[in-house]
């Protein structure tokens, strides 16, 4: 495998080939693009199965689950770009970069000759690397904003562009999300702390991803009941209890109501053995 990191604090940048492996489910601390080139890699991001064929571009962002599995030759870069970088390089009101991590992941097919451009960048990194010296920040942040425009050249349409406000309003709620899902379920408790009504919190994010801040709340903890099904075999008592009701009769209900299928028929559905099903 090869592997770079940009030298300097933090490694803001990594650089790795793609290679016979199975990644076990995490989640993503940082922005990390897959470029397949050859062969075909299979991503689960979220609970969401993506295949990337080759020329294909997939874009993730700071928060999400994922998972994949490669078989067969399979040619391509993983690039991992720090949070901290991540935001300095998309400070503004570019809506491409929406802070959702509920969201599927952004994928398209690679233009050709933004991928005839792309090998000889990273050739560049990979060199400037190797040299192991300390990078000045306005370099590495040009690097990055380089890679990412390569990586969205023909990407898909961008939704409405909002004001510079609404996009920091935006980006620190789901930030917030990410870090107190499980304890605060309130519109009202995020407002609170961006010092904002919680009717116009719904309208930030309504306008930017098209679900009003409560739809996003729920769905959160939907997809981590979803994970904790799937990937750790819980029962429902363990993971009401996880997540924060202290009622099992109403997480049974919320799990319907915002799920759209009750707890036990998902469950039968992912697990084979259902010894301990509630």
């Amino acid at each position: 495998m090869m592997s770079i990191t940009v030298a300097g604090s933090h490694n803001p940048v990594t650089i790795v080939s793609l290679q016979h492996t199975i990644d076990t489910e995490y989640r993503l601390s940082c922005m990390e693009i897959i470029w397949v080139q050859e062969g075909v890699y299979t991503l689960f991001i979220n609970g969401h199965e993506v295949i990337l064929s080759p020329g294909m571009v997939c874009l993730l962002i700071p928060g999400q689950f994922k998972s994949g599995m490669i078989q067969g030759d399979v040619k391509g870069y993983r690039i991992s770009i720090a949070e901290a970088y991540f935001q300095m390089t998309i400070t503004g009101t570019d809506t491409r970069y929406q802070y959702n991590f509920i969201d599927r992941p952004c994928c398209h097919l690679l233009d050709q000759d933004a991928a005839a451009a792309l090998e000889p960048i990273l050739g560049l990194v990979r060199e400037e690397c190797a040299r192991n010296i300390s990078l000045p920040k306005n370099i590495i942040l040009g690097w990055i904003k380089i890679l990412l425009a390569y990586c969205n050249w023909g990407e898909r349409v961008v939704p409405e562009k909002a004001t510079r406000r609404d996009q920091e309003i935006a980006r620190e709620f789901f930030r917030l999300l990410a870090e107190h899902y499980i304890t605060e379920r309130k519109v009202s408790w995020y407002a609170g702390l961006l010092a904002i009504s919680p009717t116009y919190l719904n309208h930030v994010i309504k306008k930017s991803s098209g679900f009003p801040a409560s739809y996003h709340i729920q769905q959160c903890i939907i997809l981590e009941a979803k994970r904790l099904v799937v990937h750790e075999k819980k029962s429902m008592k363990e993971i009401s209890y996880a997540l924060g009701f202290d009622d099992l009769a109403h997480f049974s209900k919320f799990f319907k109501n915002n799920a759209g299928v009750n707890f036990t028929n998902f469950r039968l559905l992912h697990i084979c053995d259902t010894a301990g099903l509630l």
